[in-house]
């Protein structure tokens, strides 16, 4: 849906001061540093204060129903401020500026403009216009190229994400994207290179690549580009030091592209893959492909062709129709620690899911319980998996400062992602964007503690 105001009065003019509400997930934090990167090349002045400026922009989150109430509270409590008389405008953007802009009005909350996602080259001037009346066009694009110099950064300077594509075509029952977000759209592959090698030409030390499905990047250009020929090319960036791969579908995870990460120089030993289920039954429920013998075999061939992965997922309890002997599956399957990193939720039906619709509800008191019991045994695997790193050496990247500890900072290896992972808190305050070898001195059930491993005193027997 891509928003255009029709409008040609304009009532405001810069200098004008924006505030800017992200919520949501890491692709809606590339679309907020690319709207706020715009707006200051178009000399709008940005605060991290919304009490103090003319202009508020909510980038939402319309996937849960859970995200939803939490943009409708950030929308009532932003409108307290049009009592001062400084706040002009208040904006929505993201994933509910389309289909669900309806809400907002049902809920009594106001909003002055409502601002595609497709529509943010053209933010800046739908800012400045008189009128909120605006028309809609059925038209998804790819995602906006986003070089360093149209960006405002609100990552650490150690890292930065860069979207693959937008969309998705798997149709999950239980998942609003295809309707929110379109089809699977990919970004060209030059201009994905031209994106990130601006990105490390300013010093970002590790990309991390997302999109809906990652795996399935390049197979709609209708090209002979694909994610293994991607990661090559990429490869060549001078300075690339770490990229990641996040969101990758179990069925698009192939031995060619095991294989090519194991020869690559940059791609970091980790694979985010959401399994969301093992049972069979449940599976085909969910519209997913896959059965508990291809989930393990598709982990046996990581294991065997990069023998260190660590691997992400994410699973779903609740889910209707998942009865005690489905849920003991899954567990079973937890138990037997094939997953470094794991996410538990709790299915929630969404409007324009066949999943709303389905039968065998599951209560969320036993969905709570089977989330807890989940989560409980993932905490004693990372437990027993980070005794066994104690006195290692190991490679960190610096995010930042630890604010929880002065004095410290903190760290990620090459198997943690940011914003989800656990971390390391490396004694000492090291710039952000240094790669350094540590010791692991101290392990807890996520977080490890580290020092520092003077210059030459890496390859020394600990």
């Amino acid at each position: 849906m891509l928003l255009i105001d029709s409008s040609p009065d304009v009532f405001m003019k810069p200098p004008l001061s924006v505030a800017m509400i992200s919520l949501g997930c890491v692709k809606n934090t590339v679309d907020a540093e690319y709207i706020l990167g715009t707006l200051i090349n178009e000399g709008f002045q940005i605060t991290s204060h919304p009490e103090n400026a003319h202009i508020i922009i909510i980038n939402t989150c319309g996937f849960l129903e859970s995200a939803r109430d939490e943009s409708f509270e950030i929308v009532k409590e932003m409108n307290q401020y049009r009592q001062s008389g400084r706040l002009m405008k208040l904006v929505v953007t993201g994933c509910m500026a389309d289909v669900d802009r309806t809400m907002f009005a049902e809920n009594n909350l106001r909003v002055d403009l409502f601002v595609s996602p497709f529509a943010l080259d053209k933010i800046s001037k739908l800012l400045l216009k008189n009128s909120v009346n605006a028309t809609t066009l059925n038209q998804f694009i790819p995602p906006y190229t986003v070089h360093a110099a149209t960006r405002c950064f609100v990552t650490p300077p150690s890292y930065a994400y860069v979207k693959l594509a937008d969309g998705c075509n798997h149709h999950c029952s239980y998942c609003r994207i295809p309707f929110i977000r379109g089809s699977y759209r990919s970004k060209l592959p030059e201009d994905v290179i031209s994106e990130v090698t601006s990105l490390v030409d300013i010093g970002r030390k590790e990309i991390n690549l997302i999109s809906q499905d990652t795996g399935q990047y390049g197979k709609d250009l209708h090209t002979s580009v694909d994610l293994t020929r991607l990661i090559r090319q990429l490869d060549n960036i001078s300075n690339l030091v770490w990229l990641r791969l996040l969101y990758l579908y179990p069925s698009t995870i192939s031995r060619r592209l095991l294989e090519t990460i194991a020869q690559s120089r940059t791609v970091c030993h980790y694979l985010d893959i959401p399994l969301q289920h093992v049972n069979a039954s449940i599976l085909k429920k969910m519209n997913r492909s896959g059965n508990p013998l291809k989930i393990r075999q598709m982990i046996d061939e990581i294991r065997e062709i990069i023998p260190d992965c660590a691997i992400r997922s994410t699973v779903m309890v609740g889910f209707p129709g998942e009865d005690n002997n489905a849920f003991s599956e899954l567990r079973d399957f937890v138990a037997e620690e094939m997953i470094d990193h794991l996410g538990v939720f709790i299915f929630s039906p969404e409007p324009n899911t066949p999943a709303k619709c389905f039968y065998k509800a599951v209560d969320n008191e036993t969905a709570l319980q089977r989330r807890d019991e989940l989560l409980s045994l993932q905490q004693k695997i990372s437990t027993k998996r980070h005794k066994s790193l104690k006195n290692t050496i190991m490679t960190v990247i610096i995010d930042g400062p630890d604010q929880q500890n002065p004095g410290c900072s903190l760290g990620r290896t090459e198997y943690q992602a940011p914003d989800v992972d656990p971390v390391v808190h490396v004694v000492g305050e090291i710039p952000a964007g240094t790669l350094m070898p540590v010791m692991i001195a101290k392990t807890e059930a996520y977080d490890l503690w580290a020092h520092p491993i003077p210059a030459g005193s890496e390859d020394e027997t600990v």
